[in-house]
């Protein structure tokens, strides 16, 4: 289960690039769910800026959709 559930996304979203990496690297991709406030952001540039911050492809995929699986209870298709 992830826990402890924190809302970084106003510190991500406004956070210099390599600020954002570390406030990941501070919870761990393990307790990060990619989302967007999509109309505010655009999802392509959110999506560009999360995988520019250089983790696995591993960690880029926790962060985009197995950790909201676990969490949630639910399966990708």
């Amino acid at each position: 289960l992830l826990a402890p559930i924190v809302q970084i996304c106003d510190a991500i979203s406004g956070a210099r690039p390599g600020a954002r990496r570390e406030i990941v690297e501070a919870y761990g991709t393990d307790h990060v769910l990619f989302a967007t406030d999509y109309p505010m952001w655009d999802q392509k540039i959110e999506i560009e800026r999360t995988l520019a911050m250089g983790f696995s492809d591993a960690d880029n995929e926790r962060m985009f959709a197995r950790n909201a699986e676990e969490l949630f209870g639910i399966a990708a298709e």
